[in-house]
């Protein structure tokens, strides 16, 4: 039986990107990020990146999820979403306020 190997974040399949939802492995972080951000990818694909994202307890999906959410297009605004929702439940020891305020992304910077 043919294997079939995954070499990049934007070749995954359908099946793969579900895995890694259920999973939720901190080492995608970095593809995730990048799904979530390709333009080529369709728009539920990008969100459903960002959803796994939200789903890591890693200050690191944190992070990632606030790049995202500097884009437009339906990813960032998503990516905000889940941070605001995030940060005073299961993230809430990861200062995401602070975080947010830090890039602008509160709309309460001077």
């Amino acid at each position: 039986k043919s294997v079939t190997r995954i070499t990049g974040a934007l070749e995954w399949t359908e099946a793969f990107a579900r895995i890694t939802w259920r999973l939720h492995p901190r080492t995608a972080i970095p593809d995730l990020q990048k799904r979530a951000l390709a333009e080529d990818l369709p728009g539920a694909t990008r969100l459903l990146a960002v959803e796994t994202l939200a789903f890591i307890n890693d200050p690191a999906a944190a992070r990632a999820l606030v790049e995202i959410a500097k884009v437009d297009g339906p990813a960032g605004p998503e990516a905000l979403r889940w941070l605001l929702h995030l940060a005073e439940t299961r993230w809430k020891d990861f200062d995401i306020f602070t975080l947010l305020k830090e890039h602008r992304l509160l709309g309460l910077e001077n």
